[in-house]
């Protein structure tokens, strides 16, 4: 044992003892017998003594205390005890407080299992945080770092204040060694955070550890036996998709939010996993929660939504649910895979497809009017017509007015949708064609005349070109009922302008 610290040791033990009535001259030829008869208070409060006395704690000054302490069951307690004897005598005061805390950080490289000296570390952050150290002359360089920690002592909640510590001492420490020990000691921490069904503090270690432009992930190395691949390996053991999925039903918006994070750094199968359990859920309550988790910061749910969508196009219920979730969260993914929708067999399938379908060129146009002549549905092929006339381009919607070019719309009842479409998309070109059906003109002989007129008579007001009021002004001359009311009521719009 270190000879100053033994000189030291005995008259500080003898002024110690002098304020002890039972103890007072008490021989001090064995040290260690008089301070094996101490309760835990008093020896935490000498083991105080020896510390200020010193001015701080060394590796002779800890070797000393292992001494005195080793018997003893409530090391951890007595390290609070003491701690609280050096606050109370302003030893651990702003002057100090670095200075001590990184003594106590070197003294524990080396010592993973002495509980006094980790305990002492952690409390001395404790400290420092209670501590006003906002000036940069104190030199404590972990206080940005712990600002985080807060968030764990706050609540009271022992569990989340240790793997708010652990996270700051990784992002702390510059040895590779030391840092994946502290990794290792914090993916200790997972199974009790999913005991305690925890996801907040998960979240936050994901964010530490495993998310890009983490300030924890630009220090912790990569690969598995970094501390970030370390942690994120325990995590991917220990947290599982169902977990996570049955966490959604009782959690708020920033719990879903925690979530969607926790299922990003896991990624791949948990992410599918993610989506079957949305899928095979039947409360329709908490399925309005996944919307938030799949809305989250999850990297790769879009093309995963996507594929599973292309596998299950043919399932009307589940395909539906993908379908108005991938439009929500990422519409132009949704376009990208809505071509390979257009083959659904299932009618609803086909009409969310066409809706958010952009054709592009001939071959775009061509799915379309494969749709048009081989679907069985009347609402499917009203769609894809309508699709068609909405790109407004003439090249292809003249062929549906022309018999024998695009022909089976009148004969299977979709011309009156080709005139009102006209009119919604305000197509110019087809003005001489609905014309020529306000005029009574043979167009095709199934239709029914009066209702494809009156519809005639609406597009030609959408489109409100000069050539489309004379159209009407026309045509009212030869009409009656409610074609020639129509045509007066657009007219008188058009003079009151």
């Amino acid at each position: 044992m270190n000879i100053f610290i033994m000189d030291d040791l005995n008259s500080l033990l003898k002024g110690f003892l002098a304020d002890i009535p039972a103890m007072s001259g008490a021989s001090l030829d064995r040290p260690e017998d008089v301070i094996a008869r101490f309760d835990d208070e008093r020896v935490a409060a000498f083991i105080a003594l020896l510390i200020t006395a010193r001015g701080g704690i060394d590796s002779s000054l800890l070797g000393v205390v292992e001494k005195m302490l080793s018997g003893r069951a409530n090391v951890n307690s007595i390290a609070r005890a003491v701690s609280e004897v050096l606050i109370r005598k302003d030893f651990l005061n702003k002057d100090r407080i670095a200075e001590f805390q990184i003594s106590a950080r070197e003294l524990m490289k080396g010592r993973a299992n002495n509980r006094f000296i980790s305990e002492i570390y952690r409390l001395s952050v404790e400290i420092a945080l209670t501590i006003d150290l906002k000036t940069d002359s104190t030199g404590f360089k972990l206080f940005k770092l712990v600002e985080e920690y807060k968030l764990g002592i706050t609540g009271g909640a022992a569990l989340e204040r240790d793997v708010y510590l652990f996270l700051n001492l990784i992002l702390a420490e510059d040895d590779a060694g030391e840092k994946r020990k502290l990794a290792s000691r914090l993916a200790g921490y997972l199974a009790a955070l999913v005991e305690h069904r925890n996801i907040r503090v998960i979240a936050d270690i994901c964010r530490s550890m495993s998310m890009p432009g983490a300030v924890y992930a630009a220090r912790s190395g990569e690969g598995p036996e970094s501390p970030a691949g370390m942690i994120m390996g325990a995590l991917n053991g220990t947290v599982s998709p169902a977990f996570l999925a049955n966490l959604i039903e009782g959690e708020d918006a920033d719990g879903l939010s925690d979530i969607a994070y926790v299922f990003s750094a896991k990624g791949g199968e948990a992410v599918d996993a993610l989506i079957d359990a949305f899928l095979y859920e039947q409360n329709i309550f908490v399925k309005d929660k996944y919307f938030n988790v799949f809305s989250g910061p999850i990297a790769d749910i879009s093309p995963r939504l996507a594929a599973k969508l292309l596998r299950m196009k043919d399932d009307p219920i589940r395909a539906k649910e993908l379908v108005n979730i991938l439009k929500a969260i990422d519409i132009e993914k949704a376009k990208s895979v809505s071509g390979e929708l257009l083959a659904s067999r299932d009618p609803d399938i086909c009409l969310k497809a066409i809706e958010i379908y952009e054709p592009v060129g001939h071959d775009g146009i061509g799915l379309l009017k494969e749709i048009i002549r081989k679907s069985r549905n009347k609402k499917v092929r009203e769609a894809a017509l309508r699709k068609i006339v909405g790109t407004r381009n003439w090249a292809y919607i003249k062929g549906f007015f022309e018999p024998g070019e695009d022909s089976g719309l009148s004969t299977d009842g979709l011309f009156p949708e080709l005139v009102r479409s006209s009119g919604d998309s305000r197509i110019n070109e087809s003005v001489p064609y609905l014309s020529r059906i306000l005029m009574k003109s043979p167009v095709f002989g199934s239709v029914r005349r009066d209702e494809l007129r009156l519809s005639a008579v609406v597009s030609l007001g959408q489109i409100h070109t000069a050539e489309a009021i004379a159209a009407i002004r026309e045509g009212m001359a030869g009409s009656s009922g409610i074609v020639k009311k129509m045509c007066e009521v657009i007219l008188k719009m058009e003079k009151e302008k």
